[in-house]
């Protein structure tokens, strides 16, 4: 599922359902927003949840969980669990810091990402926007055989476009 946040923000949401399943919806956070069937009410006297894990786009919301301001449970509830939700602004944030870090220090480095990690096409595209092969902001891809990058099912990638 894709969805676009609201208040202008550049950032996207995309669910996929686990366990090997193919679907992929999109849809608008007010989509998202449509009515849940009844749960559990939480109690008034659960204490309000830790500040430590919240980050722009990953927030309570109505006392609800949501990314960019999509509805987790209503997205769990619509796709069915396992669900992996992605925003997708996350890892270009994550390695341009990392990247910002490692060019202070003047430490000559490559940045790489860990195929195996999370192969999912829309990472992998958001990662190889970053910049053209072999550039100080490009991300190349770590793989442990030509299989799991270049022969794996939905990770058709071109050798060439990565160094």
């Amino acid at each position: 599922m894709t969805a676009s946040p609201g208040a202008g923000a550049a950032a996207s949401v995309t669910a996929s359902p686990g366990a090997g399943a193919a679907a992929s919806v999109t849809a608008s956070p007010a989509a998202v927003a449509a009515p849940v069937a009844a749960g559990p009410t939480p109690s008034a006297e659960l204490a309000p949840p830790p500040s430590w894990w919240r980050r722009p786009g990953l927030d309570v919301l109505d006392g609800r969980l949501s990314v960019n301001g999509a509805d987790l449970e209503a997205l769990a509830r619509a796709h069915g669990t396992p669900l992996f939700v992605y925003d997708l602004a996350r890892p270009r944030e994550t390695v341009r810091e990392l990247q910002a870090a490692l060019a202070r220090s003047g430490v000559a480095y490559r940045t790489r990402f860990a195929l195996k990690a999370c192969p999912d096409p829309r990472i992998l595209a958001v990662l190889r926007s970053l910049g053209a092969p072999g550039t100080p902001q490009s991300v190349g891809i770590d793989a442990c055989s030509p299989g799991d990058g270049f022969g794996g099912p939905g990770c058709q990638l071109d050798p060439a476009a990565w160094y």
